[in-house]
């Protein structure tokens, strides 16, 4: 069972929105937000006793984006395990495509409701050990 989430977004009220949702699906998970890849990165590294169970990363974001700290995130060892979940306002295919090349385990486009994001995260948490849907359009 998940107990540990991490989300990567530059968007202070889409990180908001996500907590609230991730709050009133699951009140246990722990929820550790960071604003853009190299913060994410950051905490990461700092916590190897307690690497989160799931990502959930932004695509566009300032300095470090989405895919380079996908990238990264993949290239070490202790990291690579860590289902990456791409969660973005991009629905560009050539966008979608090299996440999956990259590693990244689904691909959520950013929804316009509450309870539609309630839905697709509870999705993806209660199937985070057996098979998650590739890519959800909310």
């Amino acid at each position: 069972m998940l107990k540990n989430v991490y989300l990567c977004d530059d968007d202070p009220d889409d990180r908001e929105l996500f907590q609230n949702a991730l709050q009133q699906i699951s009140p246990d998970l722990l929820l550790t937000a960071s604003g853009d890849g190299e913060e994410l990165l950051l905490q990461l590294y700092d916590s190897f006793s307690s690497l989160p169970d799931i990502i959930f990363l932004d695509i566009n974001m300032p300095g470090k984006d989405g895919l380079e700290t996908l990238r990264e995130i993949k290239s070490h060892l202790h990291l690579y395990n860590i289902p990456v979940v791409i969660y973005s306002t991009s629905s560009q295919s050539d966008t979608v495509h090299a996440t999956y090349s990259l590693g990244a385990k689904s691909y959520l486009v950013k929804p316009d409701s509450f309870n539609v994001l309630k839905k697709a995260l509870t999705m993806l948490i209660d199937n985070q050990s057996t098979s998650t849907p590739k890519f959800l359009i909310t």
